[in-house]
Formats: C-alpha cells, sequence, structure tokens
C-alpha cells in the first residue's frame, strides 16, 4: 500500500493545527493592542451606571476569527474525507464511484446504513468497525449521558455544515467578571441600600462595537461615579445551543490526528 496517497490528509490537518495557532495568536495580540476599549458612564436616568464599548467594528478581529474557525472546519473535515478516498483508491484507481465516497458522521443509526453503502462498498472491512465505533449514535449507545454537543466529530460536522451552508460562526465577547474601586455619590443622604438585590440589578451583555455591555441599576440618584473598573472578557465559539471556549478548537484537531492514525492502523500503515 502506498502511503503517499495518503499525504493530502497531513496536509489538511497540519493545515489546521497552524490555523488553530494563528487564531490564538490573533487573541492574545488583540487583547494586548487594546483593540476593545471601554468606557463608564452615569445612566441617562441617573439611576446606575453603564459602560460601553468603543467602535472597533473598523477592526473586528472577531469577524476574522470567526472565518478562520470556518477554515479550521472545512480542513479538518475534509482531512476525513480524503482519508476515505485515498484508502478506495488502494483497492481501484480511480474509485468507481468518487463522488459517493467520505467519512460519515451521523446521529441516526439507521440513516447510517441506508447512506454509506457505496461508501463501504469501495473500502476494506478493516476500517469499518473504526468508523462506526466512533459514530454519534454508537457513543449515545455506550453511554447514556452523550450529548452530540459536547461531542468533537458532532462539533467538527456541525461547524462546517454550518460556515459551507449557512453563515460563519462570530466569536462572541462577553464580560465575565468586573473588578471596581471606588464610589458614588447619591442626592439621597440618608440611603441605606442603593440597590435591591431581588431584583435584576445588574445586566451583562454581548460584547459588541459601539455597544452597552453591562448596566448597573441603583435605587437611588446618582450624583457622582468616581470608579476605576478592571474588566474580564471571555471570548466564546457558539456551538449548537451553547457556547464554548475557543479551546474546542485544538481539541478538534488532536481527536481528528488521532482518528486518523488509528484508521491507517487498521490498514497496516504505521505514521
Amino acid at each position: 500500500m502506498n502511503p503517499d496517497l495518503f499525504k493530502p490528509v497531513f496536509l489538511k490537518l497540519n493545515r489546521a493545527q497552524t490555523q488553530v495557532n494563528d487564531i490564538y495568536s490573533i487573541l492574545r495580540n488583540s487583547w494586548d493592542e487594546n483593540k476593545i476599549k471601554f468606557s463608564t458612564n452615569i445612566s441617562e436616568d441617573k439611576l446606575g451606571y453603564e459602560v460601553y464599548t468603543n467602535d472597533f467594528s473598523y477592526d473586528n478581529f472577531l469577524e476574522d476569527l470567526g472565518i478562520k474557525i470556518g477554515e479550521v472546519a472545512h480542513n479538518l473535515r475534509s482531512a476525513l474525507d480524503n482519508l476515505v478516498f485515498a484508502t478506495a483508491r488502494t483497492i481501484c484507481d480511480p474509485p468507481l464511484k468518487p463522488k459517493k465516497l467520505y467519512f460519515p458522521i451521523f446521529e441516526d443509526e439507521k440513516d447510517f446504513y441506508v447512506k454509506t453503502k457505496d461508501v463501504f462498498s469501495q473500502i476494506p472491512v478493516s476500517v469499518k468497525e473504526l468508523i462506526i465505533n466512533v459514530q454519534p449514535f454508537t457513543q449515545k449507545k455506550n453511554n447514556p449521558n452523550f450529548k452530540n454537543e459536547l461531542y468533537v466529530l458532532s462539533i467538527l460536522h456541525w461547524l462546517n455544515n454550518t460556515d459551507k451552508h449557512q453563515t460563519p460562526k462570530v466569536l462572541i465577547a462577553i464580560l465575565e467578571e468586573i473588578d471596581m474601586e471606588g464610589n458614588l455619590e447619591f442626592d439621597n443622604a440618608n440611603w441605606e441600600h442603593f440597590f435591591n438585590e431581588k431584583e435584576d440589578f445588574c445586566k451583562f451583555l454581548p460584547v459588541l462595537p459601539n455597544s452597552k455591555v453591562f448596566e448597573f441599576r441603583t435605587t437611588e440618584i446618582v450624583t457622582k461615579m468616581n470608579m476605576h473598573f478592571k474588566l474580564k472578557v471571555e471570548i466564546l465559539l457558539e456551538v449548537f445551543e451553547g457556547r464554548m471556549k475557543p479551546d474546542i478548537l485544538q481539541m478538534m484537531q488532536r481527536e481528528i490526528l488521532h482518528i486518523t492514525i488509528e484508521y491507517l492502523k487498521n490498514l497496516g500503515i504505521n505514521i
């Protein structure tokens, strides 16, 4: 068996790793360069204060990273497809049904067996079991607590389809924590409690260009504010209906590499 047939797979995996590293580097540098700045002012009705961002839309690195994330997902997903195509070439070159070849990822077991007949008819039986074992439906059968939205292959499949058929996923920034020092002065010198703990007295909002990202409401009118703030921002990626840290990209790259190595071992190829 010619190992060179699988060279494109590793080119894609290496490219994905480079892109992941670039994403982490851009994240670090963007915060170091203070591309997103914050300002604070008393609310218009003077019952509290608000934190706003600058207009960073002209240099929105979060949008740029969304494009790069789509490229990572594409390279990882196509690396798996290239893996199956190269395997088919070891039996018949060129394959008899090249357009039917891909690495299946299915949540539904019945769909899997109905729609993958032309895949498995063109590749060795030795890799079929591995492909079945990594399917989301197999993972779910083996683990009653399994969730698609936490499984690397399901996330990869979703990200790739969303980027390719809908719209790139933009990373979002969320204010996670605000440390503050200083004081507020009120027009009522006899106040006892200047906010109502039972009500929604503070609110964190998505960090968007030229927008309110934090609101603190008081029960007394603020006449003067002398505050210093230290803001902690968390960058998250929307996946399915939830949000994940960008670390999921590194996890995906490592898992696809692991699957590739195990797959090739089943073909008698050691990397």
